[in-house]
């Protein structure tokens, strides 16, 4: 084939070679690109996400300071009640109406420890079952709570004393004087560790 012919050959075949070769600056190709924005769509929705979890870790907290601010309330709710039962109505004036309150021989009052008697009755105690040590005085209860996990709270009424567990949502709340314990907390603090403490007749 003389050289003529060979030039001839490869303008008519030439004209259909694709070159290989692409640019770097070169658009990548459908299915690269799909894969990119797949992945970025992933990111956003992780990122969203997480958004989503920090907002709802916010509430939970907001929820728990409700549920110790509500309990706080409810335990000033529960001393009043406790408060009108050592009372009980002597004498109702039918005509105006009147009606006098005076102490309740029946209902329970408290001695210097911090033990809750009533008339005729024994005293209540407070037990604390691992030493069987009859609890005396804040200083005691307080040593005992801490070693059940218990850690004073700070943020709530300033007439009593509080106690809150990490682990759960339980608020103990007690009387700062020591001569107001009565048998509703004495009762409170057995419900929220159980096998841990008593309330016994004394």
């Amino acid at each position: 084939m003389t050289h003529e012919e060979l030039v001839c050959v490869f303008k008519r075949f030439g004209q259909h070679v694709k070159p290989r070769l692409t640019s770097p600056q070169s658009t990548p190709p459908p299915f690269l690109l799909d894969h990119i924005l797949t992945r970025d769509e992933r990111v956003y929705e992780l990122q969203e996400t997480a958004d989503k979890l920090d907002y709802i870790l916010v509430q939970d907290t907001n929820v728990l300071d409700d549920i110790a601010h509500n309990q706080t309330i409810i335990e000033n709710c529960l001393n009043h009640i406790q408060t009108l039962l050592t009372f009980h109505v002597s004498e109702v004036h039918q005509k105006n109406g009147v009606v006098r309150l005076v102490d309740n021989p029946g209902g329970e009052s408290f001695d210097s420890t911090g033990g809750s008697t009533r008339s005729g009755r024994q005293r209540k105690v407070l037990v604390y079952l691992p030493t069987n040590e009859v609890i005396t005085s804040y200083d005691e209860l307080e040593h005992k709570l801490e070693g059940l996990g218990w850690e004073k709270y700070e943020g709530g009424d300033p007439d009593l004393l509080q106690f809150h567990k990490r682990s759960t949502v339980h608020l103990i709340s007690v009387p700062r004087d020591f001569r107001k314990f009565k048998s509703m907390h004495m009762y409170d603090i057995v419900v929220k560790n159980r096998n841990m403490f008593e309330v016994r007749d004394m």
